[in-house]
């Protein structure tokens, strides 16, 4: 079937189901991750109410038992002009990115077991990254159970998101999801939650079923903590170990282990929303130590104009790179495994070696969305290259430039309901003196167009 053809399908298919809810659209919350969607309100309808769609998307097995099936479908249209700043036309502009999940998830007394299908294609793309297109292959599969009332117990493979998503996030953007293949304890107590895991990522293969499972080349061990200081407040504390093989940075390449201690500071301050955080980072890398860090800042006013909510906003980073490639001490920031669109969809550059100001605004108007940013960045080191989202050096250090590049972007969306979200986004990117004495002055463009129907 045509993308066009799935899209009205979809489209059709999410207005019904909002005509026959338009009472009752709060009892499907659909999360990011779908193990936490929020859909138990189903079970408080009376079984000769419901009609097929509610019957089958929770079933009631037994007293302390439940499973429920659901799933996703998105399509997007993509295109780049000028990408890489160097003019460079291969062939087709526009190509089609299109992902489907399907999970089901069983609930029982002490625990979950919860499974997901991923199915991600490509058309009209010629040159793939790894992260756009996989057949058929699992996504996530993991049970967890509850030793007791405040420890729970989990293994299996999972998708991650912790925090705001600076060091470890699904990846969203891409056809293709991060998982983690990992064991993990939880404890909650009433202000106090924490998360001990360990994890290796595999790798990603395009064709059915053929996903690397427990692959310990790339490995990560943490230690991940919340405290509720006031209901105003909380902090996130935590510290992570990576073990990666054959890692390549533009003044040394070799074997990495690399520790990564980490504070978030997040919440609000009267009507001001506040989100900050602090790393530092050490090890080895080949013959040679690690000494890198980063901040990142956010503050955020919310306001109102004819009960319509605003915000107005501004976000700044400072991240380290390799300040002295003859001293045996490398300064690059690693970002672990952070959302691939830090710095906007567009991702060309990943949180290495930066420094940057962006301010923002943004407004929702009913079920529309708006936002206009502004964002600059600069070299923190002229002595250190730019890095791709896989952190391997995609702007080589050529000159001691430092100004990299200005971004204005712009996001519109539309939610007509809790199933269907449509989403364009695009982002002008104009060349600093870094990028252009290294040979590339051609202004990118990239713009996409996303629709995506959950269920």
């Amino acid at each position: 079937m045509r993308p066009k053809i799935y899209f009205l399908t979809s489209l059709l298919f999410s207005i019904m189901l909002q005509c026959t809810y338009a009472q009752n659209n709060s009892m499907y919350d659909f999360s990011l991750l779908r193990q936490f969607d929020k859909i138990d309100t189903l079970l408080d309808i009376e079984k000769d109410r419901k009609d097929f769609y509610q019957r089958s998307k929770l079933i009631q097995l037994s007293e302390n038992s439940t499973v429920s099936f659901g799933g996703s479908w998105r399509l997007q249209f993509e295109t780049f002009k000028n990408q890489q700043f160097v003019d460079v036309d291969n062939g087709k502009r526009i190509w089609t990115l299109n992902r489907f999940l399907a999970h089901s998830h069983f609930k029982f007394k002490n625990g979950e077991i919860f499974g997901e299908l991923l199915s991600s294609s490509t058309g009209g793309k010629d040159n793939l990254s790894p992260v756009d297109a996989e057949k058929l292959d699992i996504n996530q599969l993991f049970i967890k159970y509850n030793l007791t009332p405040a420890i729970k117990v989990g293994i299996g493979r999972e998708n991650l998101k912790l925090g705001s998503g600076r060091v470890i996030d699904p990846r969203e953007g891409p056809g293709v999801r991060r998982a983690f293949d990992m064991a993990q304890v939880h404890y909650a107590a009433k202000d106090f939650k924490a998360m001990v895991f360990f994890g290796a990522t595999g790798n990603v293969s395009p064709r059915i079923f053929d996903n690397h499972y427990l692959d310990f080349n790339e490995t990560l061990t943490a230690i991940y903590t919340t405290t509720q200081i006031t209901n105003a407040h909380a902090l996130d504390a935590y510290v992570m170990y990576q073990k990666d093989n054959d890692v390549v940075y533009s003044n040394v390449a070799g074997n990495e282990r690399r520790a990564l201690l980490g504070f978030r500071h997040f919440g609000k301050l009267g009507s001001f929303n506040f989100n900050n955080e602090y790393f530092y980072q050490f090890g080895r890398i080949a013959d040679q130590k690690i000494s890198a860090w980063a901040v990142a800042f956010q503050l955020e006013k919310q306001f109102q104009i004819a009960r319509h909510t605003g915000a107005l906003g501004f976000k700044s980073n400072i991240i380290s790179g390799d300040v002295n490639p003859d001293d045996k001490v490398n300064n690059t920031f690693d970002p672990f495994y952070p959302r691939g669109a830090y710095f906007g969809r567009v991702a060309s550059f990943t949180p290495s070696n930066f420094f940057d100001l962006h301010p923002y605004v943004n407004m929702t108007i009913n079920r529309f969305f708006f936002e206009v940013d502004y964002d600059v960045f600069w070299r923190y080191s002229v002595h250190d290259g730019l890095y791709n989202p896989s952190v391997r050096i995609e702007y080589d250090d050529l000159n001691d430039r430092r100004f990299i590049a200005h971004q204005i972007g712009t996001v519109s969306g539309y939610k007509p309901n809790n199933f269907l979200n449509l989403e364009l986004e695009s982002n002008i990117l104009c060349p600093g003196a870094f990028l252009i004495d290294s040979g590339r002055n051609k202004t990118m463009l990239h713009i996409v167009l996303s629709a995506e129907f959950s269920f």
